[in-house]
């Protein structure tokens, strides 16, 4: 089947250019765009057609095209890796672009390359191939990016691996990456998630469809043997949201279509909403056009139904609950994999940029210490799967990790950026290197106990997501003084993770070079942050630097303690050591920065005690300071040990680590738990 949709009495143009030629046809027209050059090209060809192939001619880079991929679940190999390296390295960077080319990784989990000229696209186009990627199909009225898990398959506490369900999808829709015309004309963009872990890793609520990991008893689920695993006599499959998307008029969250799915259903039910989509979808009025307007005209009893029609048999009734219960996880850091003896390691992109020599390196890293697999996050940062206890230390010395940080600024570490001015004729400011430079000012300035999710984003069309945001910035032009300046209206609100919601704007058209103060009172005022003393300051860039970590470093197995990926199973653990009791009382201070609890103490108390007593989870084995259970990152202050902590490697002091179970609090301090 290919495209029905009809046309419509008052066609927009890009209805009518998109009835009048489909965009997938300038596929077999590359050779001569090349030949012609950009100059000569049908301007509908070049500004909007190319996009189908996935090269958008950018007007603030005259001659130049960002050339955006599809890689679902944001996997790629170091082979593919290095491929994009040598585009990078050979046609953005000799082309003269901003001096050097450079790729950023998006907010969907994917990699858009910029500076490419229109002589070399065919080239390109056939050399992804050949590396098994694509571009095809990832702009204008298609199906954007599927994302999934980033620690799909590895992560201990997973649900059901995205890995296939993704790969699937992406098949589907663009029919094995030649180009498909039953989805190449939708009313306007579309896009996809499928989460299988318990922290909402894709943000769900902001998909067209979004597929959640919950259980239903095997008796209600007509399921078969392939629907993943079970527990307890319930089947995991997924509860359906429609509808979340962002635009300039209007940003909603994604609804419940009151359906769950086995895995095997995934892309049919997919297949079954866009092929109602194209052919209902409303197409007169671009800003009315995503999904959810459709859903608001049926109702979505009616809009069931008709998936349903399209579909061909019921669907069952949703799950009572899903299983998203955790707090988003960024996967900064070093974890152990579900895989013995493996781990994954979580780098900070500031921004998401990346240069040629980067993805080199990281080619090369990804196959020398892990399994030449490299993985994409939606916050713009990247994971090295598969690497051995026997590689850490000396991967984690590696120079690139100096530049991509796992122990990054709490206020950098959650910074996520839109491509802005720089390169992009929609942002109506530049975002990137103001985000980061006006971040740094702060980190500088600021202690901060916890990472707070700043998102720039440089239009209305919130490519960098600001309603999911703790505190958003989206792009504007404001006056100050008789003059029209570069703006943000300022987004508070949005949450991640369990009860996921989104945001609103609080306060329109602050000048940017207004904006570090008002931030600085946000950052004190609602976050928690303080003025950083003359000491901090001075030592802000030495070891001792106060930084943050959400996730502590992979233990290494014991005999007495399996901890894997932060879960921990005890073996004849070793007998409670008695606490000494304390000499004289010496009031201390404890700060638990994920619990939010501040608690006053006896300083002779050990601080895993002191936790207990207030309900903030630590997990903990021996009691001894010898199995490195009880680890936990020390944000704050100085501790004293009662013992030797025998169970601290030296990556672990001289990233701050402590032993809780042995260490007692001096004056005041801060521990990430």
């Amino acid at each position: 089947m290919t495209s029905t949709a009809p046309a419509t009495a008052t066609q927009n143009k890009f209805e009518k250019f998109k009835a009048e030629k489909d965009g997938l046809a300038v596929k077999a027209e590359l050779e001569d765009f090349a030949k012609i050059g950009w100059e000569a090209m049908d301007e509908t060809d070049r500004d909007y057609r190319l996009k189908w192939m996935g090269f958008f001619y950018r007007a603030v880079t005259p001659g130049k095209f960002m050339m955006r991929l599809r890689l679902p679940n944001g996997i790629l190999t170091s082979t593919q890796m290095g491929v994009l390296a040598e585009i990078v390295q050979r046609y953005s960077k000799a082309s003269g672009f901003q001096h050097e080319g450079n790729a950023d990784i998006t907010t969907r989990q994917n990699i858009q390359i910029r500076g490419i000229q229109i002589e070399d696209v065919p080239y390109i186009f056939n050399r992804l191939l050949e590396a098994g990627l694509t571009s095809i199909q990832s702009g204008m009225d298609n199906v954007r990016n599927i994302t999934g898990s980033p620690v799909a398959g590895i992560d201990a506490d997973e649900l059901i691996d995205t890995r296939g369900i993704a790969r699937n999808l992406q098949d589907m829709i663009t029919n094995n990456g030649e180009g498909n015309p039953e989805f190449s004309n939708l009313p306007r963009k579309f896009n996809i998630a499928v989460a299988g872990c318990r922290d909402n890793s894709v943000h769900a609520e902001i998909n067209d469809i979004a597929f959640i990991p919950a259980y239903k008893n095997e008796n209600s689920s007509s399921s078969s043997p392939r629907s993943g695993g079970t527990e307890g006599g319930r089947v995991i499959g997924f509860n359906v949201l429609v509808g979340g998307f962002f635009s300039a008029k209007r940003s909603d969250a994604a609804i419940p279509l009151h359906a769950w799915v086995p895995p095997e259903d995934v892309v049919p039910v997919s297949r079954a909403i866009l092929e109602l989509y194209r052919d209902r979808g409303l197409r007169a009025n671009r800003q009315k056009s995503r999904l959810m307007w459709l859903i608001d005209e049926l109702g979505i009893e009616k809009f069931r139904s008709e998936v349903e029609k399209y579909l061909g048999h019921p669907l069952q009734p949703e799950a009572e609950k899903d299983e998203i219960e955790w707090e988003k996880r960024d996967h900064i850091g070093v974890y152990r994999q579900n895989q013995y003896g493996l781990n994954y390691v979580g780098l900070h992109v500031p921004i998401g940029r990346m240069y040629a020599q980067d993805m080199f390196e990281l080619a090369r890293l990804a196959e020398v210490y892990g399994s030449g697999e490299i993985r994409l996050t939606v916050e713009q940062n990247l994971i090295i799967p598969n690497i051995p206890d026997t590689r850490l230390k000396p991967f984690l010395a590696e120079p690139l990790l100096q530049k991509f940080s796992i122990n990054p600024e709490p206020l950098q570490r959650a910074l996520v950026s839109c491509t802005g001015g720089e390169f992009c004729g929609f942002a109506l400011i530049e975002t990137k290197n103001r985000a980061l430079g006006i971040i740094k000012e702060l980190s500088a300035e600021l202690f901060v106990a916890k990472p707070v999710r700043i998102h720039w984003t440089g239009c209305p069309n919130s490519c960098g997501q600001p309603q999911v945001a703790d505190i958003g910035l989206m792009g504007t032009k404001t006056r100050k003084d008789g003059k029209t300046l570069e703006g943000v209206d300022l987004w508070m609100g949005g949450t991640v993770g369990k009860d996921a919601k989104l945001g609103s704007c609080v306060k329109k058209g602050i000048p940017c070079d207004d904006l570090k103060p008002i931030l600085q009172d946000l950052l004190i005022e609602q976050f928690g942050a303080r003025p950083k003393t003359e000491s901090e300051k001075e030592t802000n860039n030495s070891a001792a630097r106060i930084q943050i970590e959400e996730v502590s470093f992979a233990p290494s197995i014991s005999g007495d303690v399996a901890s894997v990926n932060g879960k921990s199973e005890t073996y004849d653990p070793v007998p409670e050591a008695p606490a000494k009791p304390p000499e004289v009382s010496q009031p201390a201070v404890i700060y638990f920065a994920k619990s939010s609890k501040e608690i006053n103490c006896d300083g002779q108390q050990f601080i895993l005690d002191i936790a207990e007593q207030q309900g903030v989870n630590i997990p903990s084995s021996c009691r001894s300071g010898t199995c490195g259970t009880c680890k936990q990152k020390l944000l704050e202050g100085e501790v004293k040990y009662e013992g030797e902590p025998d169970a601290l490697e030296d990556i672990d002091r001289e990233q701050g680590f402590i032993l809780t179970c042995i260490s007692h609090p001096v004056g005041r301090v801060a521990i990430d738990a």
